[in-house]
């Protein structure tokens, strides 16, 4: 990458500092717990029926 002013080459940025370490990490009060997270909260039967009933009443 060079500047279009100057003409200096600007260098990457590096890499290392990007990289997040996810191995001590530790969940906060505000965190979903992962089973939590991880529930079904969309049924898809009911969701449909639903839409029959409100085209019914269209």
């Amino acid at each position: 990458r060079v500047a279009k002013q100057s003409g200096t080459v600007i260098p990457f940025p590096d890499r290392s500092s990007l990289v997040a370490d996810w191995s001590d990490y530790k969940a906060g009060p505000k965190d979903t717990p992962p089973e939590i997270a991880m529930e079904k909260s969309y049924n898809y039967k009911e969701d449909v029926q639903a839409m029959k009933i409100l085209r019914q009443t269209m």
